[in-house]
């Protein structure tokens, strides 16, 4: 299918983390995104349960992505914002991650870049179609949209120390 352990993904916090709701044998959380990926996804989710790997292969990004934008699910990797669409359905599938881990790379992102959502239903292909920044109150990003559009979502700006003050948001439709 893929190949998880090849990517560069942001394991600077997560590593140093212990992950024992995730660890296998030799500790590898992309072990088990590949396997989440490749076998049926159950239909009812619960924060923190693996859904599979977000993939920029120009920035060399490959980041897990769990259930759940809360800290708890972002200290695990990338989280899918609950109530919106998942990944491959119609609608606004939003994604969030630290930016001082798992998104830091967006900061390099552009219009035309590939995103690339591997799930235990599919992989679905996305290109970027651009940026922007808001303030976090702005929740019409995350908005319905009758198209398969992709949300990523990350704080910004991305050297900030602290609580930064506003989003960056990429916006990807679904590639034909």
């Amino acid at each position: 299918m893929f190949a998880l352990a090849a990517g560069v993904v942001c394991l600077g916090a997560i590593q140093r983390q212990k992950l024992s709701k995730f660890e296998d044998a030799d500790g590898s959380i992309l072990r088990k995104a590949a396997y989440r990926s490749t076998h049926p996804l159950r239909r009812i989710v619960h924060n923190g349960d693996m859904l599979g790997a977000v993939q920029i292969p120009r920035l060399g990004l490959t980041v897990p992505f769990v259930e759940g934008a809360e800290n708890e699910s972002l200290d695990l990797g990338a989280g899918h914002v609950q109530h919106t669409a998942f990944p491959g359905h119609r609608g606004n599938a939003g994604i969030a991650a630290h930016r001082d881990t798992c998104f830091r790379p967006l900061r390099f992102i552009r219009p035309g870049d590939d995103v690339v959502i591997t799930t235990p239903d599919g992989v679905y292909d996305y290109i970027v179609t651009g940026t922007q920044i808001v303030l976090p109150t702005d929740g019409q990003v995350l908005a319905r949209t009758p198209g398969k559009n992709l949300t990523l979502v990350t704080c910004y700006p991305f050297f900030y120390a602290g609580h930064a003050p506003k989003r960056f948001i990429v916006h990807a439709r679904e590639a034909f």
